[in-house]
């Protein structure tokens, strides 16, 4: 990602003379189930400076010190902290961080990494709108092909909202759910 953002985002904006208001990150397993409506998503709370999916009603919901890194559309003067993000990986007091988790979490245990995403943003001063997944409407999905059924595509890492939660269509299922073994899928 900061090879991506230092060689094609940040060159395109010197090479075009303008820099970009907004930037999306996503991962690469997205799919999107819906239109995306940027200013849908920016009246969700004009003042943040950045957006994630809540998540809260999906497999594991994120505690309240930990921010899912499925996607996030946040401002451009606040997007390096993302784009650069290996670096700040790099220079961050992990003790710190688990010092700062230690009510939220099992005795011993430290930051995850939603925990260590929640944290850097804080520490770069980006405020943060959880927001539902009808207004960014995707889900983590991939793509199967076996013997029998042919290609399928089917949700991988379920994220949804107890708030305007996105309409998953019938036809998606979540792959844990379509049984397929080693033996049918394609050599």
């Amino acid at each position: 990602v900061q090879k991506l953002w230092e060689k094609h985002l940040v060159s395109s904006e010197h090479f075009i003379g303008v820099k970009y208001d907004y930037v999306m990150m996503l991962r690469e397993d997205a799919m999107f189930l819906a239109d995306f409506n940027l200013e849908n998503l920016l009246s969700s709370n004009p003042d943040a400076d950045a957006y994630i999916l809540s998540c809260d009603a999906g497999e594991a919901p994120p505690n309240v010190v930990e921010y899912n890194d499925f996607a996030i559309v946040i401002k451009r003067e606040k997007a390096a902290v993302i784009g650069k993000y290996f670096t700040e990986l790099i220079k961050t007091d992990y003790q710190e961080c688990h010092d700062s988790v230690r009510d939220f979490v099992e005795p011993d245990t430290g930051c995850n990494s939603g925990m260590l995403f929640h944290w850097i943003l804080e520490r770069n001063n980006v405020t943060v709108q959880r927001v539902p997944q009808s207004v960014l409407p995707f889900e983590r999905s991939m793509t199967l092909s076996d013997k029998n059924h042919g290609l399928q595509v089917c949700i991988h890492k379920l994220c949804q909202s107890s708030a305007s939660p996105l309409r998953i269509p019938r036809s998606m299922r979540h792959c844990r759910d379509l049984n397929i073994t080693t033996s049918l899928l394609p050599r």
